[in-house]
């Protein structure tokens, strides 16, 4: 019975010992990736010994591989991975080459038999995928520049683990394998990834049409997870992985319009299981050896960190891409990947890797992931360094701007404040972090330079010490804290605008200093407050009244009395209240050419007409045989029913029927 309910029990065990750690690492700023791998190693074999054996824990971890590479394959289409292929073939081909090729190398220095020099090499190739990707989502960092080599350099080690894992097999002792059955099978390994996309992209799409069709959320969120876990398990029959099936449906149902959802249904189980493969991770690391072996330990990770690094910022280089991108994406790759282990796993039975250099390699390797996060997060400053050392922030400075209007990030809102400040001649600077976005803007005209805002120097070369306001209209919570707190060390007295989704985020930013804090949420409800009003007719000085209520000390009525309050005052007299309305009769209108005893307004509706506006001149208290001309403006009156009714008549809305 015990061993029928060991992985509930596991499961329990690393729940209880993973959610406080994960919340003091969180307090001191690092990354929950690094929290789980340390849950791991506490409570492992070589740890506390709470867990002595990973083998059903590596069964759910790989299931969180698959839902990682799912949904990084959702934000991608076929079109950008198709955009991708130089950065997933030529570079992520020539990366995986030359580091296998470097690693051989320096092994072969080491005294080490040229098939176990050739293994290490493959073995550190790879970089690890579920780590990586984690964190570049986290940061909100795939589609940046060095993020977007980073995912197409992974992409094709993904790719490359299945030539990869042949080149094993024939690097064993007993391996007869030929050149052309070697050929044979990475070739139909790639056909594989052909046939699974061509498949899925008929498929896929009818099979989700029909589970939406079914309109049970169970139905639904079931058929996604057949989806994902079905293309992955053909793909590992096929020969290729799980994590390469997962990605491919990711990018087939990415095209589709139920994405959006199907991503919120697998967002809280990716996260699950994920966690869940980082611990596992942690489990392999055996802390007496690498207590005992520190100096080898750290001496290799150092030599693997210049190697992996230089050869992907040379790469980079020839492709003329900029040395901080380059240095970013070298710094992400530096580790060694989960995929690696199973490599190793095959290389021992093949007698390619001794028990020894197993144990040197796991602590590397879980050394390498660990610190991976710190590193990538050090990867910005190193970046930042280049940067101002080659000149890329020179052609940034704007010296003369003062009392200007700062802009962080240029996307629909950034663009759009940007255009109102044109029209009114204010100064303003754009920020903004995508190059692409950049070079495009600035062939345009745009006042707009490349930089990260979390950066002091950034914000120094924008003018921050001269600006009076700054808007940020990003949506990354964390970048846009960091530079609230460094714009206003900068400058105090500077105004201070931030967008963001929820409300719940309101008082966060107020707390720290923001000058005016705009939540999306809200004022879309505000907007359809508004719009309701108006369909109802109500004077536009009550609306906008209201609309400066509910807008007030930062939406605190809202957020605090939302019983309390009534949103509006005297809504029963304000509806009885009679008003006025104008009537613009359009080129379309129906009711052209009939007079105003043809539609019997006032009989109908109860609503008087007062006047009519044609051609700038008033005709006050019209006829019954006053006919209605196209660009007319009649000015009615009555209550709210009645001018409500009286309009749907005048512009064709309502059939007339005396």
């Amino acid at each position: 019975m015990m061993e029928k309910f060991s992985i509930i029990k596991e499961l329990v065990i690393i729940l209880f010992f993973s959610i406080p750690i994960i919340a003091i690492f969180r307090r001191i700023n690092l990354s929950s990736v690094i929290g789980f791998l340390f849950t791991g190693i506490l409570i492992g074999p070589y740890g506390l010994g709470v867990i002595s054996t990973s083998s059903e824990i590596e069964v759910i971890a790989e299931i969180g591989i698959i839902l990682l590479m799912f949904s990084i394959g959702v934000e991608f289409s076929v079109r950008q991975l198709l955009q991708m292929w130089r950065t997933m073939f030529i570079t992520g081909g020539a990366q995986v080459i030359l580091t296998v090729a470097a690693g051989w190398g320096v092994s072969s220095l080491t005294g080490l038999p040229q098939k176990e020099s050739l293994f290490i090499g493959i073995l550190i190739s790879l970089s690890s995928t579920a780590v990586v990707l984690k964190l570049l989502a986290d940061k909100n960092e795939l589609g940046t520049p060095h993020g977007k080599s980073t995912v197409g350099i992974l992409i094709f080690q993904d790719i490359a683990i299945v030539p990869l894992m042949i080149l094993v097999q024939v690097l064993g002792a007993d391996s007869e394998m030929s050149g052309g059955a070697i050929a044979l099978k990475i070739l139909l390994s790639f056909g594989g990834i052909a046939v699974i996309l061509f498949l899925s992209r008929k498929f896929i799409p009818l099979l989700l049409r029909w589970l939406a069709g079914v309109r049970i959320r169970e139905a639904f969120t079931a058929g996604t997870i057949l989806l994902i876990l079905g293309t992955a398990y053909i793909s590992e029959e096929i020969g290729l992985t799980f994590s390469i099936g997962a990605f491919l449906a990711g990018i087939i149902i990415s095209e589709s319009e139920y994405s959006h959802q199907i991503v919120s249904e697998m967002l809280p189980l990716k996260d699950l299981f994920n966690s869940i493969f980082f611990v596992s991770i942690g489990l392999l690391l055996n802390v007496a050896f690498l207590a005992e072996n520190f100096f080898l330990v750290g001496t290799t990770f150092a030599v693997l960190i210049i190697i992996k690094t230089g050869i992907i910022v040379i790469i980079l280089l020839l492709q003329r891409q900029r040395l901080s991108n380059a240095l970013m994406t070298g710094l992400s790759l530096a580790q060694i990947g989960e995929f690696s282990f199973i490599i190793a796993q095959t290389g021992i039975k093949e007698g390619l890797l001794s028990a020894e250099m197993n144990d040197t390699f796991l602590a590397v390797s879980i050394f390498s992931l660990f610190l991976t996060p710190i590193i990538m997060s050090f990867s910005s400053k190193v970046a930042d360094r280049f940067r101002s050392f080659s000149g890329e922030l020179s052609q940034t400075e704007n010296p003369g701007l003062k009392d200007h209007v700062i802009i962080a990030g240029f996307g629909l809102n950034g663009r759009t404040v940007a255009r109102v400040l044109k029209d009114t001649g204010i100064k303003y600077q754009v920020i903004e972090y995508n190059p692409d976005l950049v070079q495009y803007h600035r062939n345009l005209g745009e006042n707009i330079m490349y930089g990260d805002i979390t950066r002091k120097e950034i914000l120094t070369h924008a003018g921050a010490e001269t600006a009076r306001v700054m808007v940020f209209a990003v949506s990354d919570e964390k970048s846009t804290i960091a530079a609230l707190h460094l714009v206003k060390e900068i400058n105090p007295d500077i105004y201070t605008i931030v967008r963001t989704r929820y409300v719940r985020q309101v008082e966060v930013f107020r707390d720290l200093g923001a000058s005016e804090v705009i939540p999306d949420e809200l004022e879309t409800s505000l907007m359809i407050f508004s719009r309701v009003l108006r369909k109802y007719r109500f004077p536009t000085n009550i609306i906008m009244r209201q609309l400066s209520i509910l807008r007030s000390r930062s939406y605190q009525y809202l957020l605090t009395r939302p019983d309390d309050i009534a949103i509006l005052d005297h809504v029963q007299r304000v509806l009885a209240e009679g008003l006025t309305e104008t009537i613009y009769i359009e080129p379309s209108n129906p009711n052209i050419g009939r007079t105003l005893k043809d539609l019997n307004v006032r009989a109908i509706t109860g609503a008087t007409v007062l006047s009519v506006i044609r051609t700038g001149r008033i005709i006050s208290a019209p006829q019954g045989t006053e006919v209605v001309t196209e660009d007319d403006q009649w000015l009615i009156t009555g209550n709210h029913s009645q001018v409500d009714s009286a309009a749907k008549l005048l512009t064709g809305a309502e059939e007339i029927d005396n």
